[in-house]
């Protein structure tokens, strides 16, 4: 008897929590499935060349429930933007989400047949846009690119491209861009920068890029050099020669 009322009372306490457990999951899925958890608002950070309302035109989650999103799916529309890099997804309970945007590092422009396209720091085709940005980016010159082919290096010589990655870094320095209006990589060997000035930096190869350069532009500053054309040769060892033009 006293055995059968155990049961009893086990067989009450298993329905007991059964009915517990549907009435939960019932709730569980009627909520998940309400407006409340539905994308309302969408957040982007650290964006610059790509606008807010075109990440989240890419994103496309708007209405969509916050539990149920594809962030690999999300990812890869905005990634389909030629100027992003990266994109992290973060989900803000009860109906917002940040998306936080790492941007490529542009840094220069080249001419393709009738059309310029400019390229990130890693010397990759990233888009081709309608007019020179002029004062903003770097223009090369002597780029062998035949045609725009996106996120591809900009040559397949190594000994080019390695240059022109040395280049585009030096560039970073505001001082030093501001001087510059043009850099003509044809020969990796025998790089020339054109300057705004009139007078031209022969740098040799890109070794020691930086070092060659602090040379240069301390013989730019100099009062001696106004006004003059010419050509600064600069040696291996950093020797900076200024030869006017007659």
């Amino acid at each position: 008897m006293e055995e059968k009322l155990i049961k009893r009372q086990k067989q009450k306490r298993f329905l007991s929590f059964l009915i517990i457990f549907i009435i939960l999951s019932i709730t569980v899925v009627i909520s998940l499935k309400s407006d409340y958890f539905k994308i309302k608002e969408v957040e982007v950070k650290n964006n610059n060349l790509i606008s807010r309302d075109e990440a989240i035109i890419l994103a496309n989650v708007i209405g969509e429930n916050i539990f149920f999103l594809d962030k690999n799916k999300v990812k890869t529309n905005i990634l389909n933007n030629p100027y992003v890099k990266d994109v992290k997804i973060n989900k803000k309970l009860p109906s917002k989400i940040l998306l936080t945007i790492e941007e490529k590092d542009i840094k220069g422009i080249i001419r393709v047949k009738n059309y310029f396209v400019d390229i990130d720091s890693e010397g990759r085709m990233v888009h081709t846009i309608n007019k020179f940005p002029n004062g903003k980016l770097i223009y090369l010159e002597g780029i062998d690119a035949k045609e725009y082919v996106f996120n591809e290096y900009v040559t397949s010589d190594s000994v080019k491209l390695k240059s022109i990655v040395e280049i585009l870094k030096i560039f970073s320095y505001i001082d030093i861009k501001s001087q510059i209006e043009k850099v003509d990589v044809k020969d990796p060997y025998n790089v020339n920068i054109i300057t705004k000035s009139g007078i031209n930096i022969c740098v040799g190869d890109c070794s020691n890029l930086e070092y060659k350069l602090s040379f240069a532009m301390t013989l730019l500053k100099s009062p001696e050099l106004s006004g003059k054309k010419g050509t600064i040769d600069i040696s291996s060892d950093g020797t900076a020669v200024f030869n006017e033009k007659r």
